[in-house]
């Protein structure tokens, strides 16, 4: 039997960065799965280009793609994740009655690894897999604020996003940056009419996004100081487990 040392190389580095809690430069994958540096170059360009992988400018490291979803929509990986932090969604689910979900950010795209609903007679669901702009919403306002991407990047996003009710570019950017002090922004009615969410984001050891907490309640249910204390909750919940999930081997 032949083999495609190429193809090969490609899915040992596919599946190291599968079983990381953090992205890796080229010359520790290229350490890690046993090939030279420059064949590695060449195979995780492609891999990004495919979609595969997601390439980070900023510390010129790689991690795996939302291109990966689209093969296997729930990797063992990421239902590992979502079951390790399912109690502390319910436990927040409860207490504000809302539907609460976990996303991860891949590439440009927020993927639901899952949710739970609280004890609200009215509550949003949502099917696991489903993808989402990452700019959009509450979710959207955190990664703008957070994640360091040029202005210009986050304009042209933010304006190609379907929205029901368009916030203006300036009072998103206005909240996006409030999020560095208060660790969590809020959507009314903009994504979707009768929804509002409060969003926070979970970060590695490096200070990148990997995840976000949702927690999604109907519009004009709550007093806003209700939705303070969610926002707050979800801010100090996503800290908690941004220091639990990476301090951990997955």
């Amino acid at each position: 039997m032949h083999v495609v040392e190429s193809v090969r190389s490609a899915v040992a580095i596919l599946r190291f960065l599968a079983l990381q809690p953090k992205a890796f430069g080229v010359n520790a994958i290229a350490r890690e799965v046993g090939i030279s540096p420059s064949s590695c170059f060449n195979i995780v360009k492609t891999l990004v280009l495919e979609g595969l992988l997601d390439f980070d400018e900023r510390d010129k490291s790689y991690a795996p793609g939302a291109g990966l979803a689209a093969i296997a929509p729930r990797t063992n990986v990421d239902e590992e994740i979502f079951r390790s932090v399912e109690a502390d969604l319910q436990d927040i689910a409860a207490r504000f009655s809302c539907t609460a979900s976990f996303w991860k950010l891949a590439r440009e795209r927020l993927v639901l690894l899952g949710s739970v609903r609280g004890a609200s007679t009215l509550n949003v669901h949502m099917n696991a897999g489903l993808r989402l702009p990452a700019l959009l919403g509450a979710m959207g306002r955190c990664i703008a604020g957070q994640a360091g991407w040029e202005r210009a990047k986050i304009e042209a996003a933010v304006r190609a996003i379907h929205w029901e009710k368009p916030p203006s570019f300036r009072s998103y950017m206005k909240e996006a940056a409030l999020t560095r002090e208060t660790g969590w922004a809020i959507d009314v009615d903009n994504y979707m009419r009768g929804i509002t969410t409060a969003a926070a984001t979970i970060r590695d050891g490096n200070g990148r996004i990997r995840f976000c907490i949702a927690n999604i309640v109907l519009s004009g249910s709550r007093p806003r100081g209700e939705l303070e204390k969610l926002g707050a909750a979800t801010a100090a919940l996503a800290a908690n487990l941004s220091a639990r999930l990476f301090s951990a081997q997955f």
